[in-house]
């Protein structure tokens, strides 16, 4: 009763606060961005601008690269991945465990399981009594009930719990999936999500020294997106994220949101065969541009799992600011995975962990330090460098009209800003 509804007013509340600190930050980079790309046009043309947008990238890159770095947990965190025997969900499991974290990787195909396992055991640098391997088909309630049950007795508790595991029918309209096809999709992809998240959560109520956090991963449809060719696979996406919205409320009506969050991961597209199922060799080209292998997906991703604080979040691959650069570069991607017959030329799994870890033990990529670009240096800058950032716009604007002889409207904007500022400043207090 009352203390449902103080729980459901508080989270509003805090949705209230995120929402209007989100709205602030992109306004200010917005008029930190147009005030310099101004500045530079005035002063050096059009080299300026290419050069703004570089530096204002390198910023980014260490601004969010160091703040990753600060916020990683210092000690190895339990983490179970379902769907864990190949593709995206390996390579998640396989990006934890080289960070020092206890695996439990998932799978119901009993042999992939066992193969999984003892490929993750193998890797340099991992304790491999810290990898555990667990059979479960996600969409049978009695196998998820025993699956938890075999999580605690393993690890006693868990930290991060990774809901992988999917099934795709393939890029073919409703009416031409079979009944197997649709129960299937349904089962793994939205009752597996249920059953599992359940049964995650009930775990990270009741275990000691904390709670954890629970992420569903999404995928086409989950927007409410409604692509021709994946009705059945789209609904089960887009019914995740309402479990999401939805369960995030009755965790905090329950009094439960300090012990147990609720999050959703956005994969974007990754290369793996639940993607390139029944694809045609015109949509193959078009991975070459947006596209991206399992490892570099999970090594952008699993940083950012692992740091996760909030009672719920949306983590996304795939950002405004990525998908930006691989349309402005998509000359550059063509032939990358696929040639123009759609044939696939990329390297094979083996063959590229290979090449990742010759990159690793060179120097040129490191466990902990991954920059994933403005989006998410902009989530990581505290409020002191917003507000710093903003006043530097304000200048700026004011300098850029000045230099073209007309400090008077350089004065007017720099004091309508200002007054429109603290007005900005007035509201975002009133609401926190």
């Amino acid at each position: 009763g009352a203390d449902h509804g103080g729980a459901i007013e508080e989270y509003a509340r805090e949705r209230r606060r995120e929402s209007t600190q989100k709205l602030a930050q992109a306004a200010t980079t917005l008029c930190a961005g147009g005030a310099l790309l101004g500045v530079t046009e005035t002063f050096w043309g059009g080299y300026g601008l290419g050069g703004a947008l570089v530096v204002a990238h390198a910023l980014a890159w260490l601004a969010d690269g160091t703040s990753r770095l600060a916020q990683q947990p210092a000690g190895g965190l339990s983490v179970v991945v379902t769907g864990a025997s190949r593709g995206l969900g390996k390579a998640l499991a396989r990006e934890f465990a080289l960070r020092g974290d206890t695996v439990v990787i998932v799978s119901r195909t009993r042999e992939s399981l066992k193969a999984a396992v003892a490929e993750l055991r193998a890797l340099e640098d991992v304790d491999a009594g810290a990898i555990y391997g667990l059979c479960c088909d996600v969409a049978n309630p009695t196998d998820v009930e025993a699956l938890a049950r075999a999580v605690k007795a393993r690890v006693r508790r868990v930290d991060v719990w990774v809901n992988n595991a999917g099934f795709n029918p393939g890029n073919k309209p409703l009416l031409q999936c079979t009944g197997k096809e649709l129960a299937g999709v349904s089962g793994t992809n939205l009752l597996g999500a249920m059953l599992c998240t359940k049964a995650a959560a009930e775990l990270m109520r009741d275990q000691e020294g904390g709670g954890g956090h629970v992420f569903n991963l999404t995928g086409r449809g989950g927007d409410g997106s409604a692509s021709p060719g994946t009705a059945a696979y789209g609904a089960t996406k887009a019914g995740m994220m309402q479990l999401k919205k939805t369960l995030v409320n009755e965790i905090h009506a329950a009094g439960l949101a300090e012990r147990v969050g609720i999050h959703s991961v956005s994969p974007g597209m990754v290369l793996t065969d639940l993607l390139l199922r029944d694809t045609t060799p015109e949509m193959r080209q078009a991975f070459n541009v947006i596209c991206e292998q399992p490892e570099t997906v999970a090594r952008a991703l699993v940083p950012r799992i692992r740091e996760a604080r909030a009672p719920s979040s949306h983590i996304a691959y795939l950002t405004p600011f990525r998908i930006a650069g691989a349309i402005l570069g998509a000359w550059a991607r063509r032939g990358r995975w696929f040639d123009a017959e759609g044939r696939r030329i990329y390297k094979s799994e083996a063959e590229r962990l290979k090449r990742w870890e010759r990159r690793s033990a060179s120097g040129v990529l490191r466990a902990d330090w991954r920059p994933r670009g403005f989006d998410a240096a902009s989530d990581a800058l505290p409020a002191p460098a917003w507000a710093w950032l903003f006043a530097t716009s304000v200048a700026s604007c004011f300098v850029a009209l000045s230099y073209d002889g007309d400090a008077s409207s350089g004065s007017v904007v720099a004091a309508t800003v200002t007054q429109a500022l603290g007005a900005a400043m007035e509201a975002i207090e009133h609401t926190l």
